[in-house]
């Protein structure tokens, strides 16, 4: 783990100044406990600053709205304490429920926390609730101005320049792995070594959309452009897929287990990855003026936004894959090899057809356009199954801390300060809500911040604070605390940069600075006994509506993703079914919450007590998820694209529906395998059906001799060639699992 990060230092010298600034300005207007400008300060800080002021909006109007909610219940109900509360936890619940869904979670955190800590300040004084409201709001709003202005003056950043250098270098790797793979092709075959996918580009689309997501909150222009942003992330996948059932093919025949190309036809196919790769580069540059932009109007088939560069280079691969098929020497192959010209020739094209797309999208991108309607990326929409399932454990969670809470706190007077302690338990929920993530967040990293911001907090406020003339002094005092906390803040990957977040809150919470200050031990330890209070009862409602281990999830989210291919495997066996387009796009949007879950999980799932599943096995396994899924991809967007045209011509193949069982036989097994740690994951019904494989292609190999070939027959190579790189996934897959002491990990869990 790096512990120097100068990018760490920078922030923490901006979010550490800026909340000392907060300090000094709501001292200076004497407002009585102004913690809320300098807890702004410290979680709106991010990296950029459209997502800061973006979040800073939300933050004050999510408070406007939860003081003019809170006020409302106060003046309604004083007199009904029961009904009042009730009311407050279905607030609560319900912006949790919203803060997982919405696009605009971060001000239902705020509406919130607004409601809880305004019902904090007015329990003991409801007559003060209308002035308790006007100064939390009024914190709020100086925390984030503070935080606009050093954001905006200390080295500004935006997550739009982010995610364009991103998106470049994933094109320039792509284009460097196609090369890699030409130069291969026409490598010695004893020496020949077609390199896997690289996991950068693996992991690539999952962390765009990161990015996207922090680009959509700094400017309009990204938030109206996500559409075309999007196209080109999922353009980017598609071609991944299709390259690798390409690439699968390529390294089958160099070993040996299909024939290989003759030399001739290796010189084409490498020429035409390259011409693909120098696409995919041209297309990572911005366009320097229009004129570059479109090709001719007057040549039909060529869309008006693709730089004319980059269409000669597409024109180029077109041609080459006409020379694979034809000239003598194609006459003179094997049955095997020219089944194999055929197959990689319509893999080609259909690869030339995926970089055309993501050439599009991407120049439209660096140029700063719009693609056309018709090929943006449609809006995701859950199923309203997926988005209950997503957001309601955590409110309910919410509901049942603030219930217990709540109870206790009026049955025995514990903890002393009993809404703090529902402050705390809505800051742990609803932190871990914002996340948008199922996993539990890791308990003792939580609690060892909790403790370690109440020990250190203690002498400060108790020791030092008293000792003290002046407003500079406690900025001197302050400034190296909050820089070394935050600097590991920013610093720190996840999960453990949790502890001094929670060192920065609790601290800020307990050393209560007020404009006429006095220090008392015992209103501390109340103080802090609350916060311990909330943070306990907030994790184990959690644990009851998520409480399970990150090796356990991760088994689950596994099982649940194989189901889901399972699903979508049987769905693409019959492309006349009814609804088959909104099927699949249920599906992938399921395989995209899964794999993102999954990224989540691999990270926490290595457990010193079972040594035996290291971290590099742990990331294998992930690695041959994530190859699954991206080569599955291929296999589906290959078989719509051309299987539903050919199916409209009354043409198509029987190959999908042999090759079913045997797939949804193999998922079946793998999922089994996960429930049941000692059953082997098989793939020997894969082996089985291997041979009506190497018949059908033999069936086409007839043509050999003809300068034509049949539609389908295309169609049945082209497929054949992506289901063998989804069965090569499924063997990784299966060696991946077995390495897993999935046994060991659950004995560890009791």
């Amino acid at each position: 783990m790096r512990l120097w990060n100068p990018m760490a230092v920078v922030a923490a010298l901006k979010t550490s100044l800026g909340i000392v600034i907060a300090w000094g300005i709501v001292l200076w207007l004497q407002w009585p406990e102004p913690f809320m400008a300098p807890l702004a300060v410290l979680v709106l800080q991010t990296p950029y600053l459209g997502a800061s002021l973006r979040k800073g909006l939300m933050r004050v109007l999510g408070t406007l709205a939860g003081a003019a909610l809170v006020l409302a219940l106060i003046g309604l109900f004083v007199q009904d304490r029961w009904v009042m509360l009730a009311l407050i936890s279905l607030i609560l619940m319900i912006s949790v429920y919203q803060m997982r869904l919405s696009r605009y979670g971060y001000a239902w955190f705020m509406v919130a926390l607004a409601v809880a800590v305004i019902a904090s300040d007015a329990s003991s004084a409801p007559d003060e609730a209308f002035r308790a409201a006007v100064f939390r709001t009024s914190e709020a709003i100086v925390g984030i101005i503070v935080l606009l202005v050093i954001n905006g003056l200390l080295w500004p950043r935006t997550a739009g320049a982010g995610y364009l250098l991103q998106q470049r270098a994933t094109l320039k790797a792509l284009a460097e792995h196609l090369r890699h793979t030409g130069a291969a092709v026409t490598a010695d075959t004893a020496t020949a070594v077609f390199s896997p996918m690289p996991k950068p580009l693996l992991r690539a689309a999952p962390e765009l959309r990161e990015l996207l997501a922090s680009a959509a909150l700094d400017t309009g222009r990204f938030r109206q452009r996500r559409q075309t942003h999007e196209a080109q992330i999922q353009a980017l996948t598609a071609t991944l897929g299709s390259m690798m059932g390409l690439s699968e093919n390529l390294r089958l025949a160099a070993a040996g287990r299909r024939a290989f190309l003759t030399p001739p036809q290796r010189q084409v196919l490498r020429e035409s990855l390259e011409q693909l790769a120098t696409a995919i580069e041209t297309a990572s540059t911005p366009a320097a003026t229009p004129a570059q932009l479109s090709a001719k109007a007057s040549q039909p088939g060529r869309p008006e936004t693709i730089d004319a560069r980059v269409q000669a280079a597409l024109d180029k691969v077109e041609s080459r894959c006409q020379r694979i098929l034809t000239g003598p020497s194609l006459a003179q192959q094997a049955g095997s090899e020219s089944a194999l010209a055929y197959a990689l020739t319509a893999q080609l094209q259909a690869l030339a057809s995926h970089v055309q797309r993501l050439t599009e999208a991407s120049i439209a991108v660096t140029s700063g356009r719009a693609l056309p309607q018709g090929k943006r990326a449609p809006e995701p929409v859950a199923p309203a199954r997926t988005r209950v399932a997503l957001a309601l454990p955590n409110a309910l969670a919410m509901g049942l801390a603030f219930w217990v809470l709540v109870l206790i706190w009026i049955q025995v007077q514990w903890p002393p300060q009993g809404l703090l302690a529902v402050v705390m338990a809505l800051v742990i929920i609803g932190g871990q809500t914002l996340q948008k993530t199922t996993m539990l967040e890791p308990v003792k990293l939580t609690l060892l911040g909790f403790l370690i911001g109440i020990i250190i907090a203690a002498p400060i406020y108790l020791l030092v604070m008293p000792q003290l003339t002046g407003y500079f002094q406690l900025a001197l005092l302050l400034f190296p605390v909050y820089f070394t906390i935050t600097y590991f803040l920013h610093a720190l990957s996840p999960p453990y940069h949790l502890v001094f977040l929670r060192i920065g809150i609790v601290m800020t919470l307990l050393l209560n600075l007020e404009p006429h200050q006095v220090y008392n031990a015992v209103g501390y330890i109340d103080a802090a006994v609350a916060v311990a209070t909330g943070f306990l009862v907030g994790v184990m409602a959690l644990a009851l509506m998520r409480g399970s281990t990150p090796q356990e999830r991760l088994r689950r989210c596994i099982k649940h993703l194989l189901s889901e291919l399972s699903t979508a495997q049987q769905a693409l066996s019959d492309l006349n079914r009814r609804g088959l387009d909104a099927t699949l796009s249920r599906l992938e949007q399921a395989l995209r919450v899964e794999l993102q879950t999954l990224s989540e999980l691999l990270s926490s799932a290595y457990a010193a007590q079972v040594p035996q599943n290291d971290p590099e096995r742990i990331q294998t396994l992930g690695d041959a998820v994530q190859g699954l899924v991206t080569r599955f991809r291929g296999l589906q967007h290959a078989r719509l694209h051309w299987g539903v045209q050919l199916q409209r011509q009354g043409l198509g193949t029987m190959l999908g529906r042999q090759l079913l069982e045997p797939f949804v036989t193999t998922f079946e097994g793998f999922i089994h395998k996960l429930d049941d740690p000692k059953a082997p994951a098989s793939v020997a019904a894969l082996e089985a059906i291997a041979a009506d494989v190497r018949s059908e292609l033999s069936r086409i190999d007839g043509y050999r001799h003809s300068e034509q070939i049949s539609p389908d027959s295309v169609y049945t190579l082209t497929i054949a060639g992506h289901y063998i790189a989804v069965m090569h996934a499924l063997r990784d897959l299966a060696a991946a699992l077995d390495g897993i002491d999935w046994a060991a990990w659950r004995r560890n869990r009791r």
